[in-house]
């Protein structure tokens, strides 16, 4: 299985966690300290007045091991795969979680959200693990390794897909796809309340009243009916990490010998491979994990 472009992807992280520089992160050295024995102390000026220190903590073998388990981390390539891939190859995709039969051809919203909606700069309304907008359709991608999702989650998936309807047009179709470590629909069920297809307008309120932040619950209310709307016409889909790298593998089986295909095949046996390779997938990995020590 060729994973090339993913050590690429893990080369640039060492890098970036080695040489903080290269993100505009200045060091402290040594000199600047004022070391009393017991503790260190460095001049009021040198320090960032609004945020934290930081340090490095991890070295060698247990720095992969932290790192390859981030939900963040595997976000990225995730993101990086779905914002190369061709819009009705993601619809493709997606219709083998949903068995859909109409295609689309979807583009990725990543970083350009909060310019998109006209969100303030610094606002962290939501950040989607995928969000994917056609002429006819929009489909949301949720992934989850160990942490529990709820009604707060689903209802940034809400306002997102309300906010490109007040945008663009109501959508004919409406998807949200979640991939758990285990078993899909049970522990969506365990976390929201109810199954998924039971999910529709009656769970407004109670979705309503879950919300943590006052600026997502202020835009929710204000625009309840719009979010029943959503509600009502949502489709969401539960599957398991095998099952979502199955359908990976299932495509790339279907692709030719051009160049193209043989690209796009690249790029998702990447994806296929890290699947396998994470931590906390619960899929056995094939090949042992690279990076450097």
């Amino acid at each position: 299985m060729s994973q090339e472009w993913t050590r690429t992807y893990w080369g640039i992280v060492d890098e970036f966690y080695w040489t903080p520089k290269y993100l505009g992160l200045d060091s402290i050295s040594r000199r600047s300290w004022v070391d009393d024995g017991e503790f260190v102390s460095i001049p009021k000026e040198m320090t960032n007045t609004s945020g934290p220190l930081y340090r490095r903590t991890r070295f060698g073998s247990e720095y992969w091991d932290y790192i390859r388990r981030q939900e963040e981390t595997f976000n990225h390539m995730l993101d990086l795969v779905f914002a190369i891939l061709p819009g009705d190859v993601i619809s493709e995709l997606f219709e083998a979680i949903s068995g859909q039969t109409s295609r689309h051809e979807f583009v990725s919203i990543g970083a350009e959200i909060r310019s998109r909606y006209h969100w303030k700069e610094q606002s962290n309304i939501t950040t989607p693990d995928g969000f994917f907008i056609a002429d006819q359709a929009i489909s949301a991608l949720e992934i989850k390794f160990d942490s529990p999702t709820s009604l707060d989650q689903l209802a940034k998936y809400v306002l997102l897909m309300v906010c490109e309807e007040q945008l663009t047009g109501r959508r004919r179709e409406l998807a949200l796809t979640y991939i758990f470590n285990g078993p899909a629909e049970a522990m969506f069920e365990r976390h929201i309340g109810i199954p998924s297809k039971q999910v529709d307008g009656a769970l407004f309120d109670q979705m309503a009243s879950g919300i943590r932040s006052k600026t997502v619950s202020s835009f929710i209310l204000e625009n309840a009916e719009a979010g029943r709307a959503v509600l009502d016409r949502l489709r969401i889909q539960c599957i398991d990490w095998s099952e979502f790298s199955h359908i990976l593998v299932a495509h790339i089986e279907k692709l030719g010998p051009s160049a193209g295909d043989r690209t796009l095949g690249k790029l998702l046996n990447g994806l296929v491979y890290e699947i396998a390779q994470h931590p906390l997938s619960n899929v056995t990995p094939s090949v042992e994990p690279g990076g450097k020590s």
